[in-house]
C-alpha cells in the first residue's frame, strides 16, 4: 500500500502472506499458506528471543493435502520461526486436520481443535485463508479444463458472499434460484 501521508511511517509490524495450490502427481491437491511478520525495529520477545529489525518473529507454514472432494487428506505445520521454543510444541497436533471437509462447519472444526491453548492462534488463522486457496486451486483448475461448475459445491456457495446470494444472477445463472443455503 502506497504512503498516502505527507509524513513518512517507519515500519513497527509488517505481516506477508503466501499461499499457492497446484495438483500432485498423485492426483491430489497441495494447498500451502506461509505466514511471515516482520518488525521496523529490534525487539526482544517475552520467551527472550532477540528479534533483529526485519527478521521474522513469525514465520510459519501450514500444508495441506487435499482430494477433489475437499476432503483433508493429510496436514502439517510448522514454525520455522517463533517468539518462544514453545511455540513449536503445537506444530503436530495439526495433522488432527486430516478427515476434516473444506466447506459448511470447518472453522468451527478447527476452533474445537486448536482454539485457546490447544493451538497457535497464527497457525490457526491461517486455516480459513487455506481453506479458501482451496477452492479457488481446485475450482479454478477444474473451469481452466473448460469443465463446469459442479451444482453440488455450487449450492454450498450460496449465500456465503455478495455474489453467491441466492436471490442474485449468479446463483440464478448456475442453478437456478432463488436459492438459499443449506
Amino acid at each position: 500500500m502506497a504512503n498516502t501521508g505527507a509524513m513518512a511511517r517507519p515500519q513497527a509490524h509488517r505481516r506477508l502472506i503466501d499461499c499457492q495450490g497446484w495438483q500432485r502427481d498423485d492426483g491430489l491437491w497441495q494447498i500451502e499458506v506461509s505466514l511471515r511478520d516482520t518488525k521496523g525495529s529490534a525487539l526482544r520477545s517475552a520467551a527472550g528471543r532477540h528479534v533483529a529489525a526485519g527478521e521474522a518473529i513469525h514465520h510459519m507454514v501450514i500444508a495441506l493435502v487435499v482430494d477433489g472432494a475437499l476432503k483433508i487428506q493429510s496436514a502439517t505445520a510448522q514454525s520455522l520461526a517463533a517468539p518462544a521454543g514453545s511455540c513449536r510444541e503445537v506444530e503436530a497436533s495439526y495433522a488432527a486436520l486430516a478427515g476434516l471437509t473444506i466447506g459448511p462447519g470447518l472453522n468451527r472444526a478447527v476452533r474445537e481443535r486448536f482454539g485457546g491453548v490447544k493451538g497457535c492462534t497464527h497457525l490457526t488463522e491461517m486455516l480459513p485463508i487455506a481453506a479458501t486457496v482451496a477452492i479457488q486451486t481446485i475450482l479454478g483448475a477444474r473451469m481452466t479444463d473448460g469443465g463446469e461448475m459442479d451444482p453440488k459445491l455450487a449450492a454450498e456457495m450460496v449465500d456465503e458472499c455478495h455474489t453467491w446470494r441466492g436471490d442474485g444472477p449468479l446463483v440464478r445463472s448456475l442453478i437456478g434460484g432463488p436459492r438459499t443455503g443449506s
